[in-house]
């Protein structure tokens, strides 16, 4: 890396890095890309890190170790079920950029097993290991989204290699809401978090070669995706959304994790910035729902997206007797859910 992007604020570079998701190019220039952009896990001296890790405070510490442990479980789920989109792409050229996208996944992978080797969340234990200890600990949401949902829209591919809606419907999940909704919500989550607490570079930079990649893999996904639009394919699409979104915004939500209760008046910064992400996340899938055609449908999928906010903050409520803190930010949503406001009279 150049002079300019060390000096770079790291939120800014993100920005940067994801730019080209929405360039509309195809799969033989993503496929240049990749090769241009190549990284490895062994450049980054991740152990350079372990000391600002352990300076974390408890929340902190406990977020980034839920993002981390999410991002490692996520990116193994989808290197097993790539390789049935790739086999079953219409061209050459899509199943040699699906190739690069699988050795990328794989590289993530190993990324974020290293890291939190590196910083003393493990004990040297291996990636199967790891996989199998921290799958009875992730979410429910989480898990379902990850070994059933993606596994059963993959597994619909890998049966019917010639069924286009099935393989356009497998693109929806793996590249247009895994990877431009929460891959891209929990990069912004990592690369936001180690700029407020101001360490952690290493974290930082393997967090924006991810995003780099994803931005390929986000790419590749809505050029098809278009393609599969203007062919009449888009019921395929929009119903793969519309079923996932409660998933999402669980995921996003994470009303499992209990949050530390606010003063009023003195409104968390790292509150407000789960707060954003949810909106951003939503605001990335509205995007890229218009570029690939589907303008008519984004007031349908805000309505179910505000819904599943809503649902995961009641959920939040029911499990620990208390307003999630960003009901502060979000009155009108929990006013519609009849939550009381965190940091207010119940």
């Amino acid at each position: 890396m150049g002079k300019e992007s060390k000096d770079r604020d790291p939120v800014e570079e993100l920005a940067v890095e994801l730019a080209g998701a929405d360039s509309l190019v195809g799969p033989v220039e993503l496929f240049d890309r990749w090769e241009r952009q190549w990284w490895t896990t062994r450049e980054l001296q991740m152990e350079d890190d372990r000391a600002d890790w352990e300076q974390l405070g408890p929340f902190t510490l406990r977020e980034l170790r839920l993002r981390l442990y999410q991002f490692f479980l996520g990116e193994a789920a989808v290197t097993r079920t790539l390789p049935a989109l790739t086999l079953a792409a219409p061209t050459n050229t899509a199943q040699c950029f699906l190739a690069t996208q699988a050795a990328d996944e794989a590289r993530h992978t190993i990324f974020f097993w290293r890291y939190l080797r590196a910083v003393g969340e493990t004990d040297g234990t291996d990636v199967d290991t790891l996989a199998e200890q921290w799958s009875i600990d992730a979410s429910a949401s989480h898990s379902q989204f990850f070994d059933s949902e993606l596994v059963r829209a993959t597994e619909a591919v890998r049966v019917n290699l010639s069924d286009r809606g099935a393989w356009l419907a497998g693109i929806t999940i793996y590249h247009l809401l895994t990877e431009a909704v929460l891959a891209i919500a929990g990069q912004r989550g990592i690369v936001r978090t180690a700029r407020r607490v101001r360490r952690l570079p290493v974290l930082t930079r393997g967090a924006l070669n991810v995003a780099r990649d994803e931005s390929r893999h986000i790419a590749f996904g809505v050029r098809a995706l278009r393609e599969g639009v203007h062919e009449g394919h888009g019921d395929a699409v929009v119903g793969m959304v519309c079923e996932q979104i409660p998933l999402l915004t669980s995921i996003l939500v994470s009303p499992e994790q209990r949050l530390p209760q606010l003063v009023p008046g003195a409104l968390g910064s790292f509150v407000q910035e789960i707060s954003a992400s949810w909106d951003a996340a939503y605001d990335a899938l509205a995007k890229r729902l218009r570029l690939i055609g589907l303008d008519d449908v984004v007031g349908d999928v805000d309505r179910r997206w505000q819904r599943g906010i809503r649902d995961a903050l009641e959920d939040y409520q029911v499990r620990h007797g208390v307003a999630h803190p960003a009901t502060m930010l979000r009155p009108a949503v929990a006013a519609e859910a009849s939550l009381p406001v965190a940091g207010g009279s119940a």
